[in-house]
This record gives C-alpha cells, sequence and structure tokens, in this order.
C-alpha cells in the first residue's frame, strides 16, 4: 500500500501596498492606515471621533490608597520604604517625585539609609513569622497512605 501524498493548504499571503509596506494612504482623506484595517476604515462624514482618555491629576496625594490588608505586611526593600516616605513628604508631580527620589536615594550614604533598611527588616521579619505560623497550621496528609 502506497502512501498517499499529503495535502497541502493553501495559506493567504498577507496583505501589501504597492510599496512593500503595511499601510495604505486613503484616496479620500490621506490618511495613512494598515491594510488590514483598511475595510474598516470610515473618512468623511461618516468618520466618528475617537474618545481618547485624558488623566487630570489633582496633585494631592491623599487619593492614593495604602495596600490592603495582608498586602501591608509583605516585605519590601527599603527604597520602596524611602519612595512612601518621599512621596507623603514631596508636594509635585509623582512622576517627578520617581525620578529625585531615585536619584536622592543613590547618593545617600549608609547611615542615612540604616532607618528604610531597619523597618524592610521588621517587615521581612513579621512576614517570615506568619508564613511559619501559615505552615504549621496545615494539616500534613501522610503521603504514604496515597501510594
Amino acid at each position: 500500500m502506497a502512501i498517499r501524498p499529503r495535502i497541502r493548504k493553501r495559506v493567504q499571503a498577507v496583505r501589501r501596498a504597492a510599496d512593500g509596506s503595511a499601510f495604505e494612504k486613503c484616496e479620500e482623506c490621506g490618511l495613512m492606515i494598515a491594510i488590514a484595517l483598511f475595510d474598516m476604515h470610515e473618512c468623511g462624514e461618516n468618520r466618528r471621533e475617537v474618545k481618547r482618555f485624558k488623566c487630570i491629576s489633582s496633585g494631592k496625594f491623599e487619593n492614593i490608597s495604602k495596600p490592603v490588608g495582608s498586602f501591608e505586611d509583605e516585605p519590601r526593600s527599603p527604597f520602596v520604604f524611602f519612595l512612601e516616605d518621599f512621596k507623603e513628604n514631596y508636594g509635585g508631580n509623582l512622576v517627578d517625585a520617581s525620578r529625585i527620589c531615585f536619584n536622592v536615594w543613590k547618593n545617600m550614604s549608609e547611615e542615612e539609609q540604616k532607618p528604610f533598611i531597619a523597618r524592610a527588616a521588621v517587615v521581612d521579619l513579621a512576614h517570615n513569622r506568619k508564613l511559619n505560623q501559615e505552615n504549621k497550621s496545615i494539616f500534613k496528609v501522610d503521603h504514604y497512605l496515597w501510594i
């Protein structure tokens, strides 16, 4: 019995513009549009305005929520503690605060970083204790019964 040749499926090639790019210029409005989306393009009177989200910053830091419940006790690096304190005292934009805070942290001596390192160690220790208590409370199944 002879082996039948495999039937090969035809694959549709990706459509391209005349110059080979994946974008084509609309003749009516002159916009460059992706060829894959060209059939959905609307121009002229049918065109709808796209609504974009515009972030309005109040500049106040009261809106920022603190970590909820168990996340507060999760271990964090000393830099994160410094960042939280810095943002509370900084009066400007949050993005600027992050940039400035990083540069300040890099230039701080180890003596200045010690309070934040200590806070991180305390939170890490509390987290490890909680994990150990959780491990002790878990009911251990005798795995020999399942073999």
